[in-house]
């Protein structure tokens, strides 16, 4: 099964509580990578998480020679 980054919307800035079905723990307002599951598709297809990309990481710089 594939997998989509997905995070819960906004509501009055305020992230939506949705839970993982699994874990019973809230999605991360940051987002996360899910099964796209008919569960997480339901939660897309009704609006509670939009889909997205995740956040860039930091580049990490290093010193010649290090």
């Amino acid at each position: 099964m594939q997998n989509f980054f997905i995070k819960p919307r906004t509501i009055d800035g305020a992230p939506a509580l949705v839970r993982d079905p699994l874990s019973g723990l809230p999605l991360d307002p940051a987002g996360d990578h899910k099964p796209r599951s008919p569960f997480w598709i339901r939660r897309l297809r009704d609006g509670d998480v939009i889909e997205a990309q995740p956040a860039a990481e930091p580049a990490v710089i290093t010193k010649p020679g290090d």
